[in-house]
């Protein structure tokens, strides 16, 4: 246990006792410790890390999203869909279809949701050739960007196609290499 001064509250004691379950306003207890210059002792770490996991026998933390975050995880996924898709697609000239999906869902993904990941890949690809039909001026990744757009917000596609798609599609994908860099893996990473 530190010390800290003349009357200064131990945070790690006090953040360890609502991990525990012991104290009114465990929330506030650890956002104090956070919040504070005490250093985060290996113990009380542990307990954090214990309880948003949900290994914790006591007190589970859950991080939640707004809905700016939902879009982007939203968004994120898709393109995850999508990789695993193009994955399965650069399979078939070498193994067939079925052989390709079932090589793909060894990687975690039932064959099923795989299937399902290249069905959409062919929907996007259909779209994508409907608008260079029509002229579209687009790049592709911006037409990717309202196509997944238009999915999850559940609009018209062609409503999605805006004038400030191409640097909304720039911004994108900066915030997904942002993503990458973070965690260190790409998008179809574990």
């Amino acid at each position: 246990m530190a010390k800290f001064g003349l009357g200064q509250v131990d945070l790690n004691l006090l953040a360890r006792l609502a991990l525990s379950g012991l104290t009114e306003n465990p929330e506030r207890d650890i956002a104090s410790l956070l919040r504070s210059k005490q250093p985060i002792e290996q113990f009380t770490r542990e307990l954090l890390a214990e309880a948003l996991d949900g290994q914790s026998n006591k007190l589970i933390l859950k991080a939640t999203n707004r809905a700016v975050a939902k879009g982007f995880r939203a968004y994120r996924l898709r393109l995850k869909r999508l990789s695993v898709a193009r994955e399965v697609r650069a399979l078939i000239p070498e193994f067939g279809y079925e052989e390709a999906i079932l090589k793909v869902s060894m990687k975690g993904m039932s064959q099923s949701q795989i299937s399902q990941c290249y069905t959409y890949l062919k929907k996007l690809e259909h779209w994508l050739a409907e608008c260079r039909a029509e002229g579209a001026d687009q790049s592709d990744e911006a037409l990717v960007v309202a196509f997944i757009y238009a999915d999850i917000s559940n609009i018209p596609k062609r409503a999605a196609k805006k004038p400030s798609l191409e640097h909304l599609a720039r911004l994108l994908a900066d915030a997904e290499q942002e993503f990458v860099n973070a965690r260190g893996t790409e998008i179809g990473g574990s």
